[in-house]
């Protein structure tokens, strides 16, 4: 609820109230009390929603729309100032005010006793906008209002027209255009309460067909021509005041209009209709000819609705009709009564001459007389077996009827079940979203953790790493072979094997002290490069640790490349030479992976 819907909503109250205390209607002394309208804390204030929460209120409220609804022996009340209604009280109290809700037509569907009782925003918001707008649209119908008739289209089926008139929205806005186009302003047609509203222009061309005498087209230029809206919105709001179109007493503040707010548009507009009792032509009603023709239609399109095999007794349309019927019985009464008369008289004097007619035709006409006899007879079990139908199907609408009602009983309560669980599920779906985020953050408290434990080891490392490059060049070719003995252990063809080598085959090395030229078997394997005599031979020659080396190709041959590294310069002959690349490549990848493989 807006706080320009609760400021009106609260005057509307007040004033409801204070014509029932004049008229000696309310008795309690919870009531009297006036409902807040500090402007200063209206939107945080709770009062309306509070003042509310016991139901009484909403009882003076329907017993307004539909005297002696209420049962005011049933409805408990404040007896004594300052008093206050227990939760049963007030439980008992809202469910009276649901089942006349429900009776009177208002739509009730997911609101319970116990969130009205509790003083819920939302439920009490639902149920007092729906009462406002039944009072001041509650004669907007042709059940309540036949001159409503009048505002049916030329190409418009009566049937149609009645399904209309169960939707106050959609009757009053037919009343503004009908209104608007009896005053030849056919230019501007609207087609709801919003923003069409803001400038002011509909609401003086409306006031200025429905009172013309008092409202001259002077007056509504006076007010258009103002530019400021919301001074254009001032002055108008004054003259509904002095001319009395406010009976409802919706009162709005010029920004209220403005900002086309629609609810109090839409009940503003209502009360213009209400206060000058719709300002409808009678020239429908009060011709017997046009009266006779909408007779006959009516009991057509009658037919048409009770065609449907149970029709459904509440529905506005069939009440529409049943109303009209009531309203239409006693127009041509005279004169449905003069024929029948007639026919009677003429039916008798018919009887006469056939009386004397069988008298002297008596012996003759026997037989003829017996016949009509049997077929009187059929005819009359045939009366007697229709009453029995006619009874028999009002006991199977009655029926039907109790059923319906059960069952709109039945669905009621499992939708305020399912609307019980619906709150549980979100209550247990918050419940899970907070444990979600709370592991969430504890996995990111974690992760810091690790990442924090990860970088220190990292830097632990790549501390070893150095130390063990500067420790194996100290110590030069042997330092590579004590460090491969310390990882493989015992070197020989066969352990060395067995560690999955990268590559394998001969090759001539350079010697480090004669230079000269001796051919040799390599096995390259977890960062290492071992060479031995030949490819039988059981112990190395020697090894030479490959991680971090440098590898360049020798120009002066195809097949040469040289491997240096901290300790030591080795130049290769790869044999066959082109398989020189591939000893590159390969020596490459170990000089990144080697390392690692090591660690692990």
């Amino acid at each position: 609820m807006t706080r320009a819907e609760k400021r009106c909503f609260i005057r509307y109250l007040n004033s409801v109230i204070n014509t029932r205390i004049k008229e000696g209607l309310v008795n309690d002394e919870g009531t009297k009390n006036w409902i807040d309208l500090s402007t200063e804390n209206l939107d945080e204030s709770t009062e309306l929603y509070e003042r509310l929460s016991d139901g009484v209120v909403f009882c003076h409220l329907i017993d307004n729309i539909s005297p002696s609804t209420i049962d005011w022996k049933k409805i408990n009340t404040v007896k004594t100032a300052g008093g206050e209604l227990s939760k049963f009280q007030k439980l008992e109290n809202h469910s009276a005010v649901i089942d006349t809700a429900l009776a009177i037509g208002l739509k009730i569907i997911g609101i319970s006793t116990e969130d009205c009782s509790e003083g819920k925003p939302s439920p009490i918001a639902a149920i007092l906008w729906q009462l406002i707008r039944s009072d001041v649209t509650k004669r907007l119908n042709i059940v309540h209002c036949l001159k409503m008739i009048a505002l049916k289209e030329e190409n418009e089926t009566l049937e149609d027209f009645m399904k209309l008139s169960s939707s106050a929205t959609s009757m009053l806005i037919r009343w503004v255009n009908y209104q608007l186009t009896k005053g030849g302003y056919t230019d501007i047609m609207v087609h709801g309460f919003g923003d069409e509203w803001s400038n002011s222009i509909v609401f003086c061309r409306l006031l200025r067909c429905i009172a013309s005498e008092n409202f001259t087209e002077e007056k509504v230029n006076l007010i258009l021509n103002t530019e400021d809206f919301k001074e254009r919105a001032t002055i108008f709001l004054e003259t509904v005041e002095v001319l009395g179109l406010n009976k409802k007493n919706i009162i709005l503040e010029p920004d209220d209009i403005c900002q086309g707010t629609k609810t109090l548009i839409m009940a503003f507009v209502s009360s213009i209709a209400s206060s000058c009792d719709y300002c409808l032509s009678n020239e429908f009603t009060e011709s017997v000819s046009k009266m006779e023709e909408l007779r006959l239609e009516l009991i057509d399109n009658l037919v048409e609705v009770m065609s449907e095999d149970v029709p459904e007794i509440k529905k506005p349309e069939i009440k529409a009709f049943l109303s009209m019927i009531k309203n239409l019985s006693n127009v041509n009464i005279e004169e449905i009564e003069t024929k029948i008369f007639k026919q009677r008289q003429l039916v008798e004097n018919e009887l006469k001459e056939e009386i004397v007619k069988l008298k002297s035709e008596l012996v003759a006409s026997q037989d003829k007389v017996n016949v009509m006899s049997k077929e009187l007879l059929i005819h009359n079990q045939d009366n007697q077996k229709k009453e029995e139908l006619i009874s028999s199907t009002a006991d199977m609408l009655k029926n039907h009827l109790e059923e319906a009602k059960e069952s709109q009983l039945k669905l009621l309560s499992e939708i305020e079940i399912l609307n019980q669980k619906i709150k549980e599920l979100e209550e247990k779906n918050t419940f899970l979203q907070q444990k979600v985020e709370l592991a969430e953050k504890e996995r990111d408290g974690i992760k810091d953790i690790l990442d924090i434990k990860l970088t220190k080891f990292d830097s632990g490392i790549s501390g070893i790493k150095k130390d063990l490059h500067f420790t194996l060049n100290l110590l030069g070719d042997a330092g590579d072979l004590k460090l491969a003995e310390y990882y493989f252990g015992t070197l020989t063809m066969d352990s060395i094997l067995k560690l999955s080598p990268t590559k394998s085959g001969y090759m001539e090395k350079v010697g480090r002290k004669k230079r000269n030229t001796l051919k040799r078997f390599f096995i390259l394997t977890q960062g290492f490069l071992f060479y031995f005599a030949n490819e039988k031979s059981d112990r190395p020659k020697g090894v030479l640790r490959v991680v971090d080396c440098e590898i360049t190709n020798d120009p002066k041959t195809m097949n040469s490349f040289v491997i240096k590294t901290a300790s030591r310069v080795m130049t290769c002959y790869a044999l066959p030479p082109d398989s020189r690349e591939e000893w590159i490549e390969s020596i490459q990848k170990q000089t990144s992976t080697g390392f690692i493989q090591l660690l692990n």
